[in-house]
């Protein structure tokens, strides 16, 4: 496998891993070996370790003593308290661009809100959620905010996870994704901070549902199988 060297060694093992536990290739309580992926990528075990400590600041895996790295479980208790954090930081988010922006500050977000509803009608769901997740770092630039940006950074990564998650359940999430970006912009523009929260508890809660049921069906599954 080859890197890049625009990104550090430890941050490209640790997004080739944390793919690996977003997708569920990598299981709840799953070990993470560190002699295992340096020997598949071909690097050193320190570096596999730095990349888990990434890791594991990105809430994907937990360093256990005298055990090492295992998979985060996603919980019920885990989902909800994720999607109670997610929600008061998108809502400030999207509140603080609304206070502050002027001339063609919108332009960018409207702009890529008219490419998604492109890669929509062509089914392109990958490009669609890669795009998706870039929707709100637009918002960086504006407010300027490093701690905010940071935090919404270490959690993107659990976000996707849910995300992936939530897919398993629900078969509209690139129509309603577009109409969440749209309905914030829409709330945005007007400056209406009452839309704007509105519009993220409503998405995010309904998000934290199917996330949920996708972990009750799974149990489900996994009690059929066994049984």
């Amino acid at each position: 496998m080859s890197f890049e060297a625009s990104t550090s060694l430890a941050e490209q093992i640790a997004d080739y891993i944390g793919q690996q536990i977003i997708t569920g290739e990598l299981r709840d309580h799953e070990r993470v070996q560190e002699q295992k992926f340096a020997k598949h990528l071909e690097v050193s075990r320190g570096s596999v370790r730095e990349a888990l400590l990434i890791l594991e600041a990105r809430h994907l895996i937990d360093i256990i003593p005298r055990r090492g790295a295992v998979v985060s479980a996603l919980t019920i208790q885990h989902v909800e308290n994720f999607y109670e954090v997610v929600i008061v930081l998108y809502v400030l988010l999207a509140q603080k661009v609304a206070a502050i922006w002027k001339g063609d500050d919108l332009k960018p977000f409207m702009e890529m809100a008219r490419d998604m509803k492109e890669l929509v009608k062509n089914g392109d769901e990958k490009e669609f959620f890669s795009m998706t997740f870039k929707f709100g770092q637009k918002a960086n630039p504006l407010i300027k905010n490093t701690y905010l940006e940071e935090i919404l950074e270490n959690l993107a990564p659990v976000a996707l996870r849910t995300r992936h998650l939530a897919d398993t359940v629900n078969q509209n999430s690139m129509e309603e994704s577009l109409e969440f970006n749209n309905d914030i912009i829409a709330g945005v523009r007007l400056r209406d901070m009452g839309i704007i929260k509105t519009v993220v508890v409503d998405y995010y809660a309904k998000q934290r549902d199917l996330v949920i049921a996708a972990i009750h069906a799974a149990k489900s599954k996994e009690t059929a199988s066994v049984g």
